[in-house]
């Protein structure tokens, strides 16, 4: 999700200077308790490898600094992750790439 700088989600925000890409990672085991009747998730955090972006149709991907926000954000969905745009100078169109 793309936020410009009113915090509007937005995925062609006019100017990066304020917005972030925000995410979500985990590891999730799913497991059913047939005696309990229900069903139920292990969660384990993951590393976040890189975060990167490039002009649109290339593949001259730059790493662009992120952060963990320390956020756990559930059910099922891990911790928080943030990527601030500021960095990324150009008015051309990025594909971003998130490694994990």
């Amino acid at each position: 999700m793309i936020r410009d700088e009113s915090g509007a989600i937005n995925d062609r925000p006019a100017d990066a200077i304020d917005a972030s890409v925000v995410f979500t990672a985990g590891r999730f085991s799913y497991h059913d308790d047939n005696v309990q009747k229900c069903v139920y998730a292990d969660f384990e955090p993951v590393e976040c490898i890189s975060v990167e972006h490039a002009p649109k149709g290339t593949d001259g991907f730059m790493p662009l600094p992120f952060e963990e926000t320390g956020t756990l954000v559930l059910p099922g969905y891990g911790n928080k992750f943030v990527a601030r745009l500021d960095r990324v100078r150009t008015s051309s169109g990025r594909t971003a790439r998130i490694r994990i």
